[in-house]
């Protein structure tokens, strides 16, 4: 087995993750008129609905993975990821549409734990590291391959935009050709393993940071467009923004790791509360495109670091089952950060979208001085213990 294939495999299971819900965005106004009877809230749905399924057979995909062979539930996951994203464009009736919809979520639900705790589970060391990070990269290039292609797609009929999870087919056979199965886990109960409290501490930091990092998907248009910086197309190039600097910042993230050490935390934090603040304040386009570009940096590390803390944090063998927990809870932080959001600045009295990106830099801007402390203490802490010595 070549180590370089089994590496492509892994990082090809990571790109068709990304391509579940958003993947056929461009493709959604088509849609809407396809099914004039579906309400705008039920249209939407073709969009959420597989999150929900994903969160739900994320936790399942981990259970799965103790009793059965990770390669049978990587096979059955990508055929009904196939089944389930292809089969929406042969829907005839709306609600076959969100049947297959839910089906796809299912599909992602039982890889996306797998596509990042297999890393884990084959690599150690500065290589899982610089893995994890490659793997937060071919997300966000997923990201941008699923939404041109599907708008290319769309252009023809909204059905053939989703023809894009096609390549659902692609990385089933490379599964099937280079994907050895991995070793079990050396484990002393039968049940399983109760994985260490911090490793929810590290997914409870995925879900905050996704509940602040999809403001921008669900709110970029409205922001742009109601401020007058732009049309849709703009708003449109604001979110491959923050795709293309996470594509980016995860292809260096090792090398980066290395460097910072300690101080990556309060880099990646420091960048997040710089780039909302600046979306908040923004009075041109150029401010818009500037902050994007900052945060998608601040995320391309922020994630990989609450991987990697994850899956250590729960030891060897035990990637997937922790994956199956930060996974679902990413994709929780993604349903509900309109909820929580929209709540937050409705407590407060506010509803327009920059006075949501300003409560999100105040909270960056104070786990910044958090952060800030603890390395000042932890430094002070060092430095006497080096005196003494």
């Amino acid at each position: 087995m070549k180590p370089s294939m089994l590496k492509a495999t892994l990082l090809a299971l990571s790109l068709v993750t990304v391509m579940s819900g958003a993947a056929v965005a461009p493709a959604i106004a088509q849609i809407s008129a396809a099914f004039p009877a579906a309400s705008q809230t039920a249209i939407k749905l073709v969009l959420t609905l597989p999150a929900v399924f994903i969160i739900a057979f994320s936790l399942i995909s981990g259970r799965l993975s103790s009793k059965m062979r990770k390669r049978s539930i990587l096979s059955t996951g990508l055929f009904l990821y196939l089944v389930g994203g292809i089969g929406g464009g042969f829907a005839q009736r709306f609600e076959e549409l969100l049947l297959a919809r839910a089906v796809l979520g299912i599909g992602v639900g039982l890889i996306m734990p797998l596509s990042t705790g297999l890393i884990a589970d084959f690599f150690d060391g500065d290589e899982r590291v610089r893995l994890i990070g490659y793997s937060t990269a071919a997300q966000n290039l997923g990201g941008i391959i699923a939404t041109i292609t599907s708008g290319m797609l769309a252009v023809m009929s909204w059905r053939y935009s989703f023809g894009v999870y096609g390549f659902g087919l692609i990385v089933w056979a490379l599964v099937l050709g280079y994907l050895p199965e991995p070793a079990a886990p050396n484990r002393t109960s039968p049940h399983g393993v109760k994985l260490p409290r911090p490793v929810y501490a590290w997914a409870v930091g995925a879900f905050v940071l996704m509940i602040a990092f999809y403001a921008i998907p669900v709110n970029m248009a409205i922001f742009v467009q109601g401020n007058h910086f732009g049309d849709a197309s703009m708003s449109g190039i604001a979110i491959s923004i923050v795709t293309a600097f996470g594509f980016l910042a995860g292809l260096c993230y090792g090398r980066i790791k290395t460097l910072l050490k300690s101080f990556l935390p309060a880099i990646l934090i420091g960048l997040m509360t710089v780039g909302y603040t600046v979306l908040s304040q923004a009075q041109s386009l150029l401010q818009v495109f500037i902050a994007t570009g900052v945060i998608g940096l601040g995320f391309g590390w922020a994630m990989p670091t609450l991987i990697t803390g994850a899956t250590q944090a729960g030891g060897k063998g035990e990637g997937i089952q922790v994956m199956a927990i930060v996974s679902s809870m990413i994709f929780l932080g993604q349903f509900l950060s309109p909820i929580v959001l929209d709540s937050i600045s409705g407590l407060l009295g506010h509803s327009d979208v920059r006075f949501t990106f300003t409560i999100i830099a105040f909270a960056f801007g104070g786990l910044l001085l958090v952060t800030l402390t603890h390395l000042g203490l932890s430094y002070r802490t060092r430095a006497r213990t080096s005196h003494k010595m």
